[in-house]
């Protein structure tokens, strides 16, 4: 008679490779975001490279040929992508800040986050502190406008890994924000950012991706697949924030089209090709003189 227990062995290991596919997300969960080139408005159209619904096996098959079949689809999507598919995905990166900000900006040529900034500042008791409102801060003799933290709310969170809400805003006050976008404007997140704003009349900057990434490669960018710092309950549950919310391209779970913010830790340059407009459509023009 035959040994099964060979066959048993390869039926726990394809369960195995199974459960954990399904524990990282194998199957792409298209979010219903209207946004102006944002490739996963609606469910007819699907984002290049991202994760499809795989179909169910025929009927006629086994279970244990129907996982094994489940995982060799799922294995052929589950891949980071890298900085070059980022940038083929998505052409532009767009910035909001203070019109009062600009003169620095341009002086520096680069964008602080705002850990350095409050340091700089004397304000280090900031640093693990929700800004309620907007801060005025002074660096020398400049003032800096630091945007208010209000949509932040403790109560939404979900916190992972021992992580509490100081340790949070601890990881938001070290990081430079730009939403992801195309040239016509950043994704639906960032337009409902920028509308939040626009009674207050800020500077919006558009900045070309691969000279964004080009000109600041040392800095390993990081990637978030939330709005961080307006968590809110989805389906009953809280948004999930902890080590994992900001990470790398190799560490990203799913495709471009789902990366919500691309941040960067610590001071970055501003390539010549960065561009200001009032909203997030523009009109565009040079933020730095030829």
């Amino acid at each position: 008679m035959d040994n099964p227990q060979p066959h048993r062995d390869a039926v726990r290991r394809s369960q195995a490779r199974l459960s954990l596919l399904m524990l990282h997300g194998a199957r792409c969960r298209t979010p219903r975001i209207a946004s102006v080139g944002h490739p996963c408005s609606s469910a007819s159209k699907q984002c290049p490279g991202a994760h499809p619904v795989f179909p169910a096996p025929p009927a006629c098959v086994s279970a244990t040929q129907a996982q094994v079949a489940t995982v060799r689809n799922a294995t052929m999507y589950l891949m980071p992508f890298d900085v070059e598919t980022f940038v083929a995905r998505w052409s532009h990166a767009y910035h909001l800040t203070s019109r009062s900000n600009l003169p620095s900006i341009i002086l520096s040529a680069g964008l602080e986050n705002a850990s350095t900034i409050l340091t700089k500042a004397g304000r280090i008791q900031l640093l693990r502190q929700k800004r309620p409102a907007h801060v005025r801060v002074q660096v020398g003799c400049t003032e800096i406008v630091l945007r208010d933290q209000a949509p932040l709310h403790a109560g939404n969170v979900a916190f992972q890994d021992g992580w509490v809400f100081g340790d949070l805003v601890e990881a938001l006050n070290g990081l430079v924000f730009f939403w992801p976008g195309d040239a016509v404007g950043p994704i639906a997140y960032g337009h409902r950012h920028f509308e939040r704003y626009r009674l207050e009349e800020p500077a919006i900057l558009r900045v070309p991706t691969r000279d964004l990434l080009t000109l600041n490669r040392e800095i390993d960018p990081l990637f978030c697949r939330y709005n961080s710092g307006s968590p809110r309950y989805s389906r009953g549950a809280a948004s999930p924030r902890g080590p994992r919310t900001f990470v790398t391209a190799a560490q990203f779970p799913q495709s471009p089209c789902h990366v919500v913010e691309l941040t960067f830790p610590g001071p970055i340059r501003l390539p010549r090709s960065t561009e200001m407009g009032l909203s997030g459509t523009g009109p565009w023009n040079r933020l730095f003189a030829d």
